[in-house]
């Protein structure tokens, strides 16, 4: 009856109805006539992004001056002034080596404050432990980690969050539940659990396995080089956050991961 489509909406304009777009992603769907658009299509679809992995510290969430007062608090009182940022800093820089038990949690907490310079006797470490450790467990998001969460889940992308830490699972479901970001994560990899580190390929594939996706179907974003060359054992690719390290992708800001993932 109608030749075209110009036809129909003539018609259907014609007896008074109304006719509004849809816009949709070019990236979620292709026009197939010719064998060669479905070889194009599978290439499209079979290889595309479909879960973000990401580090849980200083990518989706920070500790700052706010929240290590406390800690700041005491170290100025002994006549040392300390940002959080240095306390961060000086605290992962053996982290991943408490992970791994090649240091105590006693050990790393003495390595902060030697890298700190603050000299202490065992009374004074003992105070900095008491006050550390229930301090340390308070986060706040970070940036743009909300709205590009609501992106990715908008556009069916899973998330994971891959971890190493002294916390289980559950823990670390609470921590996200507090900032309120629980609800668009996927799943949760803790090192505590696993028994691997983000050095390893392990946790990566637990991750994956996990979201039903492929090495190929998933990236990895971190901000160390450790973290990058876990994401590459595992075939899977990387993206550093706010460092250039040697990594499949690059950005400065957490929401430019969408530019890559072009949604």
């Amino acid at each position: 009856k109608y030749p075209g489509p110009s036809y129909l909406w003539k018609d259907l304009l014609s007896n008074g109805q109304k006719i509004h777009p849809v816009f949709i992603n070019p990236n979620s769907y292709i026009e197939i006539d010719y064998p060669e658009d479905l070889e194009r299509a599978k290439e499209m679809f079979e290889n595309r992004i479909k879960a973000v992995l990401f580090d849980a510290d200083q990518v989706i969430y920070i500790r700052d001056d706010e929240t290590l007062r406390p800690l700041i608090q005491l170290l100025s009182a002994k006549g040392f002034n300390v940002s959080g940022e240095e306390i961060t800093k000086a605290n992962d820089k053996y982290k991943l080596d408490s992970f791994k038990g090649k240091l105590t949690k006693d050990d790393n907490l003495r390595k902060t404050l030697d890298l700190l310079n603050v000299p202490y006797d065992e009374k004074f470490f003992q105070q900095f432990k008491e006050v550390f450790i229930p301090t340390y467990s308070q986060i706040k998001v970070k940036g743009s980690v909300v709205p590009l969460f609501k992106k990715l889940k908008d556009a069916g992308i899973k998330i994971a969050i891959i971890t190493d830490s002294f916390a289980t699972e559950k823990h670390k479901w609470d921590m996200f539940k507090k900032i309120e970001v629980s609800d668009y994560i996927d799943c949760i990899i803790s090192s505590n659990d696993t028994g691997y580190t983000k050095d390893q390929k392990e946790p990566y594939l637990i991750a994956i396995d996990k979201l039903n996706v492929g090495p190929n179907q998933a990236i990895f974003v971190g901000h160390q080089q450790y973290e990058m060359d876990g994401a590459k054992k595992a075939g899977v690719k990387s993206v550093s956050l706010g460092e250039k390290i040697k990594s499949d992708f690059f950005v400065e800001r957490i929401e430019d991961i969408a530019n890559i993932l072009k949604i």
